[in-house]
């Protein structure tokens, strides 16, 4: 804003340009699933969550700490195809509607500026998604919400 950048970009453009400081280590979780085409795994009958993060990430630690290493959270990703991207990388994935592009450009698309964001997919559509820092209990909600399709009855989590 004292910049006054978001004249001539938005933000997700001049978060890319200036952050290049490596302040997290992508952390591996064993309820990770490795996946590229995302369309093809929308045919499996399990919800999609995708955590986006990167090294320039300064909540992803926490976010592993403090969320992912609850005991519930983890039996909740059970449920799910639960893949996370890195969104500076530069490897080739097929997004939900079968085009090719990188964790980067899809976050651009989703409108996307902020890590760590999660966005969940059931039945080809996003279903919710949230960025930045929660609380343990909100997503134990948010996971359960779009695992038990509580989205047929209730238009938000």
């Amino acid at each position: 804003v004292k910049e006054k950048a978001y004249l001539p970009t938005d933000l997700a453009s001049y978060r890319s340009e200036k952050l290049h400081d490596a302040v997290y280590t992508l952390l591996p979780h064993k309820n990770f699933t490795d996946i590229s085409d995302f369309q093809k795994a929308n045919e499996q009958d399990k919800p999609i969550a995708i955590l986006f993060e990167d090294k320039t990430c300064g909540e992803c630690a926490q976010f592993h700490q403090d969320i992912l290493g609850v005991p519930e959270i983890q039996n909740l990703m059970q449920k799910y195809n639960f893949v996370r991207l890195d969104a500076l990388s530069d490897k080739e994935i097929i997004d939900m509607d079968g085009n090719k592009t990188t964790a980067g450009e899809w976050l651009k698309k989703l409108g996307i500026s902020y890590r760590p964001a999660l966005v969940l997919f059931a039945e080809g559509e996003e279903k919710a998604r949230v960025t930045g820092l929660l609380k343990s209990f909100h997503m134990t909600q948010l996971l359960t919400y779009v695992a038990d399709k509580e989205y047929e009855t209730y238009t938000s989590w």
